[in-house]
């Protein structure tokens, strides 16, 4: 932001043309521009990223890299797999919870004596780690294949243009050459 404020004084004190600015911009930054026939489709291929807050949001919102990645099939996938094993969970927790409150038994406890609660016991365990599996394997799913896909929606589109791994679009602030009755207009672009 300083830079911007400073390239924009630099300029007014020194009158720059349009041009002069653009390129000495170009110069100073070494970036390249939008290319003319890029989607916008294909420019917000390129701007995706897996970041730590969509880490974190993948953990609490089921499918929701792939959500982002525009792959909304997958997405609902993994939000049923993941729902699926919440509710297995929920369930084995909430069974044996009724279960060793009404015999005074301790909770996934094995006890020779109740062979009836024994045997509900281990299946409530049982259903209690399958569901957990299954939450975790969504979540490493969407995690790890979510980072896949747009890394490679990320690369067609920079194959597809011939750019290069580091690419950036263009961000400058352009002075209009012509006046109006407020002054200089000045233009915010990206790409050009």
């Amino acid at each position: 932001m300083r830079k911007a404020v400073v390239l924009l004084l630099v300029a007014l004190a020194l009158k720059l043309s349009a041009q002069d600015i653009s390129s000495f911009i170009t110069q100073m930054k070494g970036v390249t521009r939008l290319p003319q026939n890029m989607t916008f489709g294909e420019f917000e291929k390129l701007q995706r990223n897996v970041t730590w807050q969509r880490l974190f949001a993948a953990a609490v919102l089921p499918g929701y890299i792939h959500f982002y990645a525009g792959h909304k099939r997958a997405g609902y996938t993994i939000a049923t797999v993941r729902s699926a094993g919440a509710m297995l969970t929920a369930y084995a927790l909430a069974d044996e919870i009724r279960q060793s409150s009404s015999l005074g038994v301790p909770l996934f406890g094995v006890s020779d004596t109740l062979n009836a609660y024994k045997a509900r016991s281990e299946r409530n365990l049982a259903l209690f780690f399958i569901g957990l599996a299954l939450n975790t394997a969504g979540y490493a799913f969407d995690w790890g294949h979510g980072d896949f896909i747009i890394e490679r929606e990320r690369n067609a589109v920079l194959y597809k243009y011939g750019l290069q791994k580091n690419w950036q679009p263009a961000v400058g602030v352009w002075l209009d050459s012509r006046r109006n009755l407020l002054g200089p207009t000045i233009r915010i672009s990206f790409g050009g």
